[in-house]
């Protein structure tokens, strides 16, 4: 039997042990937040001053059932994750060609231009969504504008009636004048046929270009925007049960690992 004010005791000496350490401020505060409810929380029905917390028997019983039910769960396959299994990881290129896919319209997701539609409006350029909604476009990875192989584009969206480039980071950041060289050949193909265009950088966190002169220019984005608006494309078209949604989820779920 483990009596509860043992409980609070221990949740207060974990606590009190040594603070945590974590990129995440809010994770941290959300565990800090668990273990002060942990300690006051008694069960519904008991007394101020409850014998005991723990019931072996009950416990004994869980656990005999747990098991089976567990193995079950897990033969269902709930837990496999496509992308995880293909090795995706933290590779740029790989993350790159993925992302590429999803945002195609022509591809077999099925999804059309869903997915680049509702980035762009998250990113308030409503302008190139409306272009997007109606308009053909074409996708590519390893882009190099006007053939200069010094300046590889990670993704390129190209339309007669719109350009937009991403610049695709995970681990790296980045390399000398790079984004500025992409926002000028991205402005000089789009003169050329005078159609708006856009430099969208994508990185774990979505922080800005270290040029202040470049902030105003270039569209900050971040993987967990990605994985919010894949989640909400999969709830709002209800595809939760269906290849296309298990996918979606599947790459939200891994690109929140992107940091």
């Amino acid at each position: 039997m483990v009596p509860i004010t043992q409980t609070q005791q221990f949740f207060t000496g974990w606590q009190a042990a040594q603070p945590f350490e974590s990129e995440n401020d809010a994770h941290v505060a959300r565990m800090e937040a668990f273990f002060d409810a942990w300690k006051r929380s008694v069960p519904a029905g008991a007394s101020s001053n409850p014998a005991e917390a723990f019931h072996c028997q009950q416990f004994a019983e869980f656990s005999a059932a747990f098991s089976p039910a567990c193995q079950d769960y897990r033969r269902t396959g709930v837990r496999a994750n496509a992308w995880r299994a293909a090795g995706v990881g933290k590779d740029e290129m790989r993350n790159s060609a993925v992302l590429r896919w999803l945002l195609d319209g022509f591809e077999d997701h099925g999804q059309g231009a869903a997915i680049l539609v509702a980035i762009l409006r998250q990113l308030k350029r409503t302008d190139l969504a409306e272009l997007a909604s109606v308009h053909p476009y074409w996708t590519r990875v390893e882009a190099c504008p006007f053939g200069e192989q010094e300046s590889r584009i990670d993704i390129e969206i190209e339309s007669p009636r719109f350009l937009i480039f991403i610049e695709v980071k995970v681990r790296a950041t980045e390399t000398g004048n790079q984004l500025e060289r992409y926002l000028d050949l991205a402005a000089a193909k789009a003169a050329a046929e005078q159609k708006p265009s856009a430099l969208i950088f994508l990185t774990p966190t979505g922080r800005h270009a270290v040029s202040e002169k470049l902030r105003e220019k270039i569209i900050p984005f971040s993987w967990k925007q990605l994985a919010r608006i894949l989640d909400e494309h999969v709830r709002k078209e209800g595809l939760s049960n269906t290849t296309a949604g298990t996918l979606l989820l599947q790459y939200a779920e891994h690109v929140r690992t992107l940091r």
